[in-house]
């Protein structure tokens, strides 16, 4: 049997890069944690990420749709805090998905269509709309944060995933964004700001590891509105003003 670093890399070898659009602007990542901080003003053209079902505390903060939206799969689960994702997106739109298939590594986009098709009926019947839409392997989620702390690939070489939220971040820096700020990701706060269901915070050592690789390569082009989120991984903090209300 493989080692997993092993599996992992080969498997990394014969990836095909994701259809992922270019862009030379700012970036906000809106993840999933309660209580997110938000900056007070954005820059003009700043693409608005959200994660998941995060969109919908966005609303009142902003009049357009998200520009992109990553999304795990396996809300097919119906876990509690699957349905109440799902239920969270009725009737919303974003302009691009990138539906992350969370099951299985390496697939042909022949297979992620056929795999993900469920997955599509669902939203479309909770009346979510999309402009484009982009599938991706777990093998091209892993691909992309590899790419995106290029040079320092060797400790990712392992079976552990990284969240939407830091993932969305990775795959923004690695799509050429000037500068990623991100709120609304936390490495110690249980639960969604969409949610009722105060689930412990997942990925928590791989997100950590990520931000902190993507700290050392980017400098001041990934800043975060969370104090504690910046403590943890030497991301540097945001320093605009907050939104209060």
């Amino acid at each position: 049997m493989l080692r997993p670093s092993l599996k992992y890399s080969l498997v990394s070898a014969f990836t095909k890069q994701p259809d992922l659009p270019a862009f030379e602007g700012e970036a906000l990542v809106f993840g999933s944690a309660p209580d997110p901080i938000l900056p007070r003003e954005t820059e003009p053209e700043t693409k608005l990420v959200s994660v998941n079902a995060s969109q919908a505390s966005l609303d009142r903060f902003f009049d357009d749709p998200p520009d992109f939206t990553f999304m795990r799969s396996n809300f097919v689960r119906n876990r509690q805090v699957d349905t109440e994702m799902v239920s969270a997106l009725a009737n919303r739109r974003t302009k691009r998905l990138l539906l992350v298939c969370t099951e299985g590594l390496n697939k042909t986009q022949e297979e992620l269509s056929a795999q993900l098709a469920p997955n599509l009926k669902i939203l479309g019947e909770a009346g979510y709309l999309f402009d484009a839409c982009t599938l991706l392997s777990n093998a091209q989620r892993h691909l992309v944060i590899n790419q995106a702390v290029e040079g320092r690939r060797r400790a990712l070489k392992s079976r552990k995933v990284t969240s939407m939220g830091v993932f969305a971040a990775a795959a923004c820096l690695h799509m050429g964004a000037r500068r990623v700020t991100i709120a609304g990701i936390s490495l110690n706060q249980s639960g969604h700001s969409y949610s009722g269901s105060a689930l412990p915070r997942a990925h928590v050592t791989r997100d950590q590891q990520v931000l902190r690789l993507l700290a050392k390569r980017y400098g001041n082009r990934i800043v975060s509105t969370d104090a504690s989120l910046c403590e943890l991984t030497g991301v540097q903090p945001y320093d605009g003003p907050v939104r209060t209300d």
